[in-house]
């Protein structure tokens, strides 16, 4: 199972989460290979915060942090779950916090995308 930090919080963050969530719905902290360990958000209105995600098998709560607590956590992947910073939030992490790209992953928003 991959600890990862779902990067987004708005109503596409919460779509990435119930799918991750819904891969695998015994897992009580996220879904499929991947355990959600929090949220980060780049507008500091949703830090502290804690979304909702309601999924088929009951309805999970994830906190919602700044970018900077990436730098605190021991993760496998950060997931991308934002449609306006599809492209800038891979580069943020890169430049500003020095996380491998490898360890980048934007294809739940691709998912997303395709099902809006």
């Amino acid at each position: 199972m991959k600890n990862v930090i779902v990067f987004g919080s708005e109503s596409t963050g919460m779509a990435v989460c119930q799918k991750i969530i819904e891969e695998c719905p015994s897992v009580s902290g996220g879904g499929g290979g991947d355990n959600i360990l929090f949220c980060v958000d780049n507008n500091p209105k949703r830090w502290n915060e804690t979304i909702k995600v309601d999924c088929k098998n009951g309805t999970y709560h994830f906190k919602v942090y700044s970018p900077k607590e990436i730098l605190k956590t021991d993760f496998d992947k950060i997931i991308i779950a934002s449609l306006s910073g599809y492209e800038a939030i891979p580069m943020q992490l890169q430049s500003e916090y020095g996380i491998a790209r490898e360890k980048i992953d934007n294809s739940y928003c691709r998912i997303v995308i395709l099902l809006a």
